[in-house]
């Protein structure tokens, strides 16, 4: 197979960063296939930030964080005040929201798990204004797109969805301890920093070509001593009973023990495993290193 030529269609977004193909956007966030530092060419996952949300101090941490293997790396974070004169792509205008309005207000949404820096706001601003200058060329200088003050966080990126992949080995528990083992250690390590991650959803979880876990997006993690554990307990029974058989614990009555889940890999005592996690503060596991030791305890 000829190797394909990317030389005339790359997007110099920073010293280190050429974005090759689109492949998504949505919100504040666009995927794309891009390289890194002389790299193949893999998935790049951008998000737009505002830096005046940025502290430098918890942007250190953050950084120091997503170095764990089981979440998602952030590879680089670009301020596009530095680049100055750029080729703008279509999909960039999209992650702007701003294909067809003349003025368009986004909401910033974080990226990091610091609620006092990075947190999701409530508030809005105007970022881009008389945007149909943009319909001439896609050359323009980062003032004119109104955008030079933002930031673009570069991390990586995975098309392998948790779901598809539990389903490729056919919710084996052999898996699906091997996965929760990779999901608590991501976690774990949010913790030990005092952050909670608030939305760990099936949805929320990729699986490289090797095999692990990598937690992602974190717009809504808050502060351990804001909202408490139990959000993230309650979310790894959660996570649990999905991966084990495909439902949602909240939709079904569980009581009649000879109910079926549609596995019958599952082990009796599982049930009532994810049933402890969700269940009330006193009845529920007090950290995560509690739910890992239950659940490697299960037969």
């Amino acid at each position: 197979m000829p190797v394909r030529d990317y030389s005339h269609e790359t997007y110099q977004l920073g010293v280190s960063l050429q974005a090759i193909d689109h492949i998504g956007s949505g919100g504040n966030a666009a995927v794309v296939r891009g390289f890194v530092d002389g790299e193949a060419p893999r998935e790049l996952a951008l998000k737009l930030l505002d830096p005046r949300e940025v502290n430098a101090d918890d942007m250190e941490r953050d950084f120091r964080i997503f170095e764990h293997p089981n979440l998602v790396r952030v590879e680089e974070l670009l301020n596009l005040s530095d680049l100055g004169f750029v080729h703008v792509p279509d999909w960039y205008r999209t992650v702007l929201n701003c294909e067809s309005k003349p003025f368009v207000k986004h909401p910033i949404a974080s990226c990091s798990p610091n609620p006092a820096g990075w947190q999701r706001r409530s508030t809005h601003r105007a970022i881009l204004t008389h945007l149909n200058v943009t319909q001439r060329t896609n050359d323009k200088t980062l003032a004119e797109f109104g955008a030079a003050e933002f930031s673009i966080l570069v991390m990586e990126y995975f098309q392998m969805p948790l779901s598809t992949h539990i389903l490729r080995h056919s919710r084996s528990m052999k898996e699906v301890h091997r996965i929760l083992t990779g999901v608590c250690a991501g976690l774990t390590a949010m913790h030990n920093e005092g952050i909670s991650h608030s939305d760990l959803v099936i949805d929320n979880v990729l699986v490289t070509n090797e095999g692990v876990a990598k937690v992602i997006d974190f717009g809504l993690s808050k502060s351990l001593e804001e909202v408490g554990i139990r959000d993230d307990i309650c979310s790894l029974g959660l996570l649990a009973f999905d991966l084990a058989t495909g439902k949602d614990l909240l939709d079904y009555d569980l009581m009649d023990e000879d109910e079926d889940i549609n596995n019958s890999n599952v082990p009796t005592n599982f049930v009532a495993f994810c049933k402890k996690a969700v269940g009330n503060d006193t009845g529920s596991f007090g950290t995560v290193s509690d739910f890992l030791e239950a659940l490697n305890k299960i037969g």
